[in-house]
Formats: structure tokens, C-alpha cells, sequence
């Protein structure tokens, strides 16, 4: 987000008014005038204002036909520069003696032999663009030297604006602090800068001297810009960001943000790492955060809305804490490892994936799935599947922890399985997909408050990862700590089994359907194993019975069977 440099001049021309009487010239514009006097000239610019300004240059351009002379400033001449904050001024200052810096360059030949330049340039120390006036009153005298004959000759005086607010890079070329107008450690075009209010900050790998860049007071610049491949960024101090300003991250480096930051105009990261160490307030400052094909963790607080935009990551080595909601668009969002917790909804948008392979909970709020939700990681939030929404625990097959599956139709549930029960002991490659419902009610209405049903319109998949169907018993979907036939007895179950052929795409594999006579389900009693604790509850049961064709042949075999034993008894 580079921001447009600001930028203006005031200038003014004045046109020399030969007279053909041969009598004293004198240039004017409106009630502004440059007199020629005895070897003097005079500029007067009556009470031109100037806003968000802070450097000036005055320039006067004099031709003499003869050559010959030289301009110069009179020292002490009385002319006054009144600063002025909030339209009120609060001091006098004399060209001469108050200002910063008086810059001559008399009898400087410019544009040819004839012309003569005379300019003094002055500047203030002002802590903000946009807090000061300059307002420039009564003469300032200029000395002639040469032949001071009415002759024409012409004049370009005017207010030529130094420099705005402008965009500057990070060098930390004397310490690491970030403070106002202080200490040079910024470069514009490869000139050495102090930071003034407004100024866009950019951080690359070129200026990673002095980390962690500390930050002396609540700096309030135009933008900020972390563009950094290889190098790691960090931002501390007892300083913050603030103001209306954004804040982007770019590049495949990482950034750290250890300061309780207030700007308003929210965080942008397309790529690399953001990591929030704040201890308090927010790393972020008060907007929204989108992270879009990068990374964002921690173990500090975000107070604005987190959106996942798309091959994203969300980590932390404890906890982060968003304090708001996050939403995930696009697919392959991952929540890898360690605890996010929010402080309200999670919402997965239609056609977005969310991996929780860590911890998501904290705080009041649901995790809204419209989209579809993977992992194998522990959920603390109440899980709302609304319509299109899936929860399919992974690939491979894991155990899923949530406290509750609000009932709300139409929704799908999708579970794997290649053995008879999960394998407890390897959550991450349990074999059979499970989820494992922690809370009293385990399938509540939309409040969370009382029981209730799935509808015929919930889809709940199970796939079979084998080719020719074992007979057996299967344990695997749902757990809960008591009987939950009820809740699921109106969903409408679909069987799959892999098939090279098959016209059904899941998980990497192509599937065909399998006959719903074949299987039978149930909810059984079962003690399992969740973090090496056994658990006693209740598990659905999938029991596969042996195809008619096959029970046939099976029948016909007996029958083979009994008349070869007659005839051996005969």
C-alpha cells in the first residue's frame, strides 16, 4: 500500500513594467511589488499562507543587460516568518537570525552571462506536517552591487515547497530508534532522513542494522510497509503505531510486533510471517487483519476481525487471542499447531477448507461451518453446520475433539475407515475418522439448549478404504458419553468403497457406492482412549453383512455339503 507523495508549490511572477518616461520601474501583482531602489531590491509578499509545510526556498532571478554585479541578502533586512499552529502564531522569527539555515549564492550566473541568482532558503523544526502555518510578511531586502540604472530586466520570486510528507526507508544507520524528527536513521533516494509525522515507513532487507527497531513514542505515519525476503524484522519499543494509517506485509521474511499499536486502517499480509508478542492492548492496532497465502501467529492479542484468505496458517508457540472474529475464504487454511483462541465466531465460508490440526476455542461464539472443516485437532467451540456445510475429520483419518454439534439442516458429516476402531494411540493417523463430542448434550438444537435430531436431509458418508468389502464390524464416526441414537437415527447414510472407476472423487481417491442393505448401524457402549485416558461412552457401529449373491453361494455350499455327507453315510 505505497502511498502518493504530497506535494505543492506556490509561486509567484512578476512581469517588469518598463516606462517610457525612463522613470523608476516597478513591478507589481495585485498588492504584492518588487521596487528597485538605490542599490536595492525589495520583496514584499504580503500574507501568503502555507499549510502541512515545513521547508521553503525564495528565489530571485534578476538579468542586467550590462553583466556586471552581484545579488546578495541583506543581513538583518527585517524580513519575518510567523509560525503559526492552528492558525495561531506562536513566534517571530527574522531570516536572518531565527531560522534554521540562510542559504546565499550571490552573482551566481544562471541560464547565461547576464542573469543573476540570489536565493535563501529557510526551514523549521516541526514535528507534523499537518500541525503548522507559515505565513511570510513584510520585506526582505536583496543587495545589488552592480549598475543600478532603471533598465528592464525580469523577476521570478516565488515559494518553492522542499519536500512533503514522503516515503522513506529504514536504515538504522545510527541507532535502532524510531522517533520524531530526532535521529537520522531513514533514507530518501539515498539521502539520510530523520522521521517526521506522515512519512510512509518502509522496512526491506537492506536496512536490517539495529534490530529490534524501537520505537520511542505513538508515531503517526502516512503508511507502513514491510517488504523484507530474507531478512527478520522486529518492531518493540515503548512506542506504538497509531493514527488512520495501514500497515503491509510482504515478502517471505518475518515480522514481529511486540507494541500495543492503535492505527486504524487494518494489516495486510500476502506473504512471509506475522507474529504478535504484544503482552497487552493489540499488535495489530484496531482494524482487520488479511492474511492471504502467509502465515499469522504468535502468543500476543489482535483486537480486530482476522480473515484467512487462502493457502493461509495460523500458529502459535502458547496462545494467540484474537478478540474478534475470524473467518476463513479460499482452501487449504490450516491451523497447524498450538492454541487460537477467539473471542467470537468462527465462520468457514461456502467453498473454503479449514484444517484445525491445533487448538481453536476461547471466548463466547460458535464455529459456523458453511464450508468444510478437517483436522486433528480439539475444538472448544460449539460447531454449527449449516447449509453445504462438511465436517470430515481428514486425510488421513484422525480423531476430532469439539463440545458440541448444534443441529441445523441440510448438513453432511464424511468419516474414513480402514480397520475394525480407531487407533487412539495415533490421533493423526487414527485409520478410522472419529469425533469425539465432549459436552452432556453432544447433538443440541441452534441455542445449545436441548436435544435434538438430524433430519433426512443430513448426509452422513462413510468410505470404505477397501476395494472388496471385509464382513465385520467397524467403530468409527461419533463418540459421546451417552446414547446418541436417537439425535442421528433420521440422517440419511451413504456407503462408499474405492474404485479406480468410480465416478465419486474424495480425499485423492475415487470411490463407487455400496448398497445400504449391506451395512447396519448402531450406536454401541465402548471405552476408548483420548490422550492415553479411557473414556467410557458410546460409538457408532458400522456391520458389514455378506452381499445376497454371496449368501447364496454360501447357502448352496451347505447344501453341497449335506448331500455328500449323506451319500458318504449311505
Amino acid at each position: 500500500m505505497k502511498r502518493a507523495l504530497a506535494a505543492a508549490v506556490l509561486s509567484v511572477a512578476f512581469l517588469w513594467q518598463s516606462k517610457a518616461d525612463g522613470s523608476q520601474p516597478t513591478l507589481t501583482m495585485g498588492g504584492d511589488f518588487l521596487s528597485f531602489g538605490t542599490g536595492t531590491v525589495t520583496l514584499d509578499v504580503g500574507v501568503d499562507s502555507i499549510t502541512n509545510l515545513y521547508a521553503y526556498e525564495l528565489h530571485l532571478l534578476v538579468t542586467l543587460t550590462d553583466g556586471s554585479g552581484s545579488l546578495s541578502y541583506v543581513n538583518g533586512s527585517g524580513a519575518d516568518v510567523i509560525l503559526g499552529k492552528g492558525g495561531n502564531p506562536v513566534s517571530l522569527l527574522q531570516l536572518s537570525d531565527g531560522l534554521a539555515a540562510t542559504i546565499l549564492h550571490p552573482g551566481t550566473a544562471v541560464n547565461g552571462s547576464n542573469e543573476r541568482m540570489a536565493s535563501f532558503a529557510f526551514n523549521y523544526s516541526a514535528t507534523s506536517y499537518a500541525q503548522w502555518k507559515v505565513e511570510l510578511k513584510t520585506p526582505a531586502t536583496l543587495l545589488c552591487d552592480g549598475s543600478l540604472k532603471p533598465i528592464p530586466f525580469t523577476a521570478q520570486p516565488g515559494f518553492v515547497i522542499a519536500t512533503g510528507p514522503e516515503d522513506l526507508l529504514w536504515k538504522g544507520s545510527t541507532d535502532n530508534k524510531w522517533d520524531i524528527n530526532q535521529t537520522a536513521n531513514w533514507s530518501a533516494g539515498g539521502v539520510a532522513r530523520k522521521y517526521r509525522e506522515g512519512d510512509g515507513a518502509i522496512f526491506d532487507d537492506t536496512g536490517t542494522n539495529n534490530q529490534p527497531v524501537n520505537i520511542q513514542a505513538a508515531v503517526n505515519p502516512g503508511s507502513v510497509l514491510f517488504s523484507n525476503n530474507t531478512s527478520s524484522i522486529a518492531l518493540g519499543g515503548p512506542g506504538s503505531i497509531s493514527g488512520a494509517c495501514s500497515v503491509t506485509k510482504s515478502g517471505n521474511g518475518s515480522l514481529t510486533l511486540s507494541g500495543a499499536n492503535t492505527y486504524a486502517g487494518g494489516t495486510e499480509v500476502t506473504g512471509g510471517t506475522l507474529l504478535a508478542s504484544n503482552p497487552s492492548g493489540s499488535a495489530t492496532g484496531s482494524g482487520a487483519v488479511t492474511v492471504g497465502a502467509a502465515t499469522l501467529g504468535g502468543t500476543g492479542f489482535i483486537s480486530g476481525p482476522v480473515a484467512l484468505t487462502g493457502d493461509s496458517i495460523l500458529t502459535s508457540a502458547g496462545t494467540l487471542t484474537i478478540n474478534n472474529t475470524l473467518t476463513i475464504d479460499g482452501l487449504a487454511n490450516m491451523l497447524s499447531s498450538g492454541i487460537i483462541s477467539t473471542a467470537a465466531d468462527v465462520t468457514i465460508n461456502p467453498g473454503a477448507v479449514f484444517i484445525v490440526n491445533g487448538t481453536l476455542g476461547g471466548g463466547t461464539g460458535s464455529l459456523i461451518v458453511r464450508g468444510t472443516l478437517m483436522g486433528k485437532g480439539t475444538i472448544g467451540k460449539n460447531c454449527v453446520i449449516q447449509a453445504g456445510g462438511v465436517l470430515s475429520p481428514g486425510e488421513p483419518s484422525t480423531i476430532q475433539s469439539m463440545p458440541q454439534v448444534r443441529v441445523a439442516a441440510p448438513q453432511g458429516f464424511s468419516f474414513e475407515l480402514g480397520a475394525s476402531q480407531p487407533d487412539y494411540t495415533n490421533p493423526s493417523n487414527s485409520v478410522n475418522d472419529l469425533i469425539h463430542l465432549t459436552s452432556d448434550l453432544p447433538f443440541a438444537d441452534a441455542a445449545g439448549q436441548a436435544p435434538a435430531s438430524f433430519t433426512r436431509d443430513t448426509l452422513i458418508d462413510i468410505y470404505f478404504l477397501f476395494k472388496d468389502l471385509p464382513e465385520g464390524q467397524y467403530e468409527l464416526g461419533f463418540f459421546a458419553g451417552s446414547d446418541f441414537t436417537e439425535a442421528i437415527a433420521g440422517a440419511t447414510f451413504r456407503y462408499w468403497r474405492l474404485d479406480p472407476r468410480g465416478g465419486r472423487f474424495h480425499n485423492g481417491n475415487l470411490w463407487s457406492p455400496l448398497d445400504p442393505s449391506l451395512v447396519d448401524w448402531s450406536v454401541v457402549p465402548d471405552v476408548a482412549e483420548f490422550g492415553g485416558m479411557p473414556v467410557s461412552g458410546y460409538i457408532t457401529e458400522f456391520k458389514v453383512v455378506p452381499e445376497p449373491a454371496t449368501l447364496a453361494l454360501l447357502g448352496l455350499g451347505a447344501a453341497f455339503a449335506t448331500a455328500a455327507k449323506r451319500r458318504s453315510r449311505a
